[in-house]
């Protein structure tokens, strides 16, 4: 092994165990309960954010600038991530309730819904669309504050340090893995797995993640900005937890259908994250063609 990728190899060794390490206290608390609800959420937010504390930790150890990260805006590669996840989220929960794996609307959510946003009496499209449109957008930004932790780890440090030295596949595979088995014990030992059978509820997941990694690392190299991947992740979580899935009625094996948990969501990302895949050439640099170690913004270089 050369004395880069020595370098780059204990680097994320150390980061991953940071990570764990600032997230440990919350998921033991999570574990202990049984329940991601517990707490108010307030511990899963915490969790979100310890990739972020370890990666100040090691701005500090390693003297790494966190402008590094890739804070700048791109506009056209958000609102490609935005719109994907909409149409990808949307799409497949149609699907489902079109197919009759899952019922659509739940008549208790609907009646919440217009409880809470004082449209009692109003026609029940009207309440679906004004809630999804009302969610998609102001609901967005507490969302972007959950996840921002989590993308200044994964793609902020770890995709970008992963891609001095490896290609774009090992890039997204590796940091693929590393997100899918943080999430491992609210699968196994919470109640983060929509009510199905562990190893199913993990399988999905597992697929679901690796592909939405091809999908995020992708954006990141070729934005150089975290914030398509921050903009793709909250939208997902947020039109998943809060809108398409209360809306949908359980007709027996909808569990094993949808949500991150179902067989639906990872099918479709894993078609996006071929597509990316097949496009790595855009993010992929050969050493020929002059690749720095300080890149211009608009595209990070990766190891061939």
């Amino acid at each position: 092994m050369s004395e880069s990728k020595q370098v780059v190899a204990r680097d994320v060794a150390l980061f991953v165990a940071l990570t764990c390490g600032a997230s440990a206290f919350f998921a033991a608390l999570i574990v202990r309960s049984g329940h991601m609800a517990t707490g108010r959420w307030l511990y899963v937010r915490g969790a979100m954010w310890g990739p972020a504390i370890a990666v100040g930790i090691l701005s500090i150890l390693r003297g790494r600038p966190l402008a590094k990260i890739g804070w700048h805006w791109r506009g056209p590669y958000e609102l490609a991530a935005y719109g994907l996840s909409i149409a990808g989220v949307a799409g497949v929960y149609a699907l489902a309730w079109l197919g009759g794996f899952a019922g659509f609307p739940n008549a208790r959510t609907v009646a919440s819904i217009a409880t809470d946003f004082g449209w009692v009496g109003a026609p029940t499209l009207v309440i679906v669309l004004g809630y999804a449109v009302l969610m998609a957008t102001l609901g967005l930004l507490p969302a972007i504050a959950s996840v921002l932790g989590e993308e200044i780890g994964w793609r902020g440090y770890l995709v970008p340090e992963l891609a001095r030295v490896c290609s774009f596949t090992r890039t997204a595979l590796i940091s693929g893995v590393i997100w899918t088995v943080w999430h491992y014990p609210m699968i196994m030992l919470a109640d983060y797995n929509h009510g199905g059978p562990a190893w199913y509820s993990a399988a999905c997941f597992t697929t679901l993640i690796v592909s939405a990694s091809v999908i995020c690392a992708w954006f990141r190299l070729k934005s150089g900005s975290i914030w398509p991947s921050v903009i793709l992740h909250a939208t997902n979580n947020l039109l998943i937890q809060d809108v398409f899935t209360p809306l949908s009625v359980d007709t027996g094996a909808t569990r094993l259908v949808v949500d991150q948990f179902g067989f639906l969501l990872p099918l479709a990302a894993v078609v996006v994250a071929v597509i990316c895949w097949r496009r790595r050439g855009e993010v992929e640099q050969a050493e020929a063609a002059g690749a720095t170690a300080d890149p211009a913004p608009e595209m990070v270089p990766v190891a061939s």
